[in-house]
């Protein structure tokens, strides 16, 4: 029992770090997001921000992996793969891909209650939010080579 007990404070102590990291990526994703959609920035600007939020997504995601939040991961992934085609050019922004990841940030936030809350279904909102993204982004960039990307960009 005196072992159950140690595990279960583990886990909290872990997913209270998840909570606050999360709470941290979804500020610098609303924030970078929101520079992009009005053209505050510009330029090489632009493409540091483009890069940070990229990090932030791909950061988030792994972090839900390793906590088994999994509608949080793959949300994250999401938002990676749109940030990955944007900083890289292969899609273009419009009004409907910014509601769609304005959405899924949301959606995070209300994931992230629902789990505090001890609830274990992931809200509609998520799951509606997730394949709106989904729906807008080029669906010819394949995840799998996304990935080999992403795990070339930490090599380096």
């Amino acid at each position: 029992m005196k072992d159950d007990a140690a595990q279960r404070a583990f886990r909290e102590k872990i997913m209270d770090c998840f909570r606050t990291e999360l709470a941290g990526h979804l500020q610098t994703l609303n924030n970078g997001i929101n520079a992009i959609e009005i053209g505050s920035v510009k330029g090489e600007e632009r493409a540091a921000t483009l890069h940070n939020i990229y990090r932030a997504a791909h950061t988030m995601k792994g972090a839900a992996r390793a906590v088994g939040v999994t509608i949080v991961e793959q949300m994250a992934r999401s938002l990676e793969g749109v940030l990955y085609a944007l900083e890289t050019g292969t899609l273009q922004t419009s009004r409907e891909l910014f509601h769609a990841c304005h959405q899924v940030l949301e959606a995070i936030q209300v994931v992230q209650i629902t789990y505090e809350n001890n609830e274990v279904i992931p809200p509609y909102q998520a799951t509606q939010a997730l394949m709106e993204l989904e729906e807008l982004w080029n669906p010819g960039i394949a995840l799998e080579g996304i990935s080999h990307d992403i795990s070339q960009r930490q090599n380096t």
